[in-house]
C-alpha cells in the first residue's frame, strides 16, 4: 500500500481501451531480453513468454496493473508450469490474468493467492492527507501508506462492499470464469499451503521497509530457478537495490512497474 498516485497512471490504458474497438496498444517485447535464465526450464519457456501476446483486458476488475505487465502475468501462467504463488491479490486483477494463463495452456497447475482481506479498521490518518495501511489492526507501525484521496476513492468503497476484499475477489474470479483455477487463502501469506512454488507474483513490496517485513517469509520458499515477481518497483528509489540486495537474483528483467527475476 503505497503512494498510489504513482499507480494509476496504468490504469488509464485499461479504462479507455474497451471504447477503441480494434486498436491494439503496442504489447511487443524484444524476446531476447529473456535469454539469460539459467534454469533449463526457464531457457526452454523463455521465447514463448517473450513472444506471447495478450490484450483481453479484465473489465470491471479493479488494480493497478499496465497492459505490459498484465501480458506478462498471463505469459507465465500459460507457459510456466508452477506451482504458482501470489501475495497480495486485492481484488484479481493480476490474479485473473494469470488464471487466464493457465486456462488457456490447457494443463492442470496449482495456484495459490494469499489475500489479508483488510477492513477499514486496518487504516487510519497518519497525517493531515495521508492514511496508513496496519496490519494487524492494532499495530502501531504502518505498512504503507496512500493518499487521503486515493484511499477515499480508491480503496474504501471495496472495503465497504458485502463481502469486502475478498467477496469482490471471489466473484472477480467467478465472472471471469477462473475460479475453479485458484486457491484463496485469506490471511498471512506465511500460511499458506505447502506446495513446491516456482512462480511468485508478490505484490507486498512497496517500499525497502515492507521489503525488509517481508524477506523472512519469503526467503525459504525461493529455491533456485524459481521466479520472484514484484510489483511497484518505481514506487521508491531503493527498491530495485533493496530486492538485489536481499535476494539472489540472476537474470531480470523489467517491465513498467514489474520487476521479476530467476532466484539462483
Amino acid at each position: 500500500m503505497s503512494n498510489l498516485n504513482q499507480w494509476m497512471r496504468w490504469q488509464l490504458v485499461s479504462k479507455i481501451y474497451p471504447r477503441l474497438g480494434n486498436w491494439r496498444p503496442d504489447l511487443r517485447i524484444d524476446a531476447s531480453l529473456f535469454d539469460g535464465f539459467e534454469d533449463e526450464t526457464l531457457k526452454h519457456l523463455a521465447p514463448r513468454i517473450g513472444k506471447t501476446r495478450y490484450y483481453r483486458p479484465m473489465s470491471g476488475v479493479e488494480g493497478f496493473l499496465s497492459m505490459r505487465e498484465r501480458q506478462i502475468l498471463y505469459a507465465f501462467g500459460r507457459w510456466h508450469p508452477g506451482p504458482f504463488l501470489e501475495v497480495g491479490s486485492w481484488v484479481g486483477l493480476s490474479t485473473c490474468h494469470i488464471a487466464a494463463g493457465i486456462r488457456d495452456s490447457g494443463e492442470r497447475k496449482t495456484f495459490v493467492t494469499a489475500e489479508l482481506n483488510p477492513t477499514t479498521a486496518n487504516f487510519r490518518r497518519i497525517g493531515e492527507n495521508e492514511v496508513g495501511f496496519f496490519y494487524p489492526a492494532d499495530s502501531s507501525v504502518s505498512m504503507g501508506s496512500c493518499t487521503l484521496a486515493d484511499y477515499t476513492e480508491e480503496i474504501e468503497p471495496i472495503l465497504k462492499r458485502p463481502g469486502g476484499v475478498i467477496g469482490t475477489l471471489r466473484k472477480n474470479l467467478d465472472r471471469m470464469g477462473v475460479a475453479d483455477l485458484v486457491e484463496v487463502y485469506e490471511g498471512h501469506f506465511s500460511g499458506v499451503p505447502k506446495h513446491n512454488y516456482r512462480f511468485l507474483f508478490v505484490d507486498a513490496m512497496h517500499e525497502p521497509n515492507e521489503i525488509a517485513r517481508n524477506a523472512p517469509y519469503l526467503q525459504p520458499l525461493l529455491i533456485p530457478g524459481v521466479v520472484l515477481a514484484c510489483h511497484d518497483l518505481k514506487c521508491h528509489p531503493d527498491n530495485e537495490t533493496t530486492l538485489r540486495q536481499t535476494f539472489r537474483y540472476g537474470h531480470t528483467l523489467s517491465f513498467d512497474q514489474l520487476f521479476l527475476g530467476e532466484i539462483v
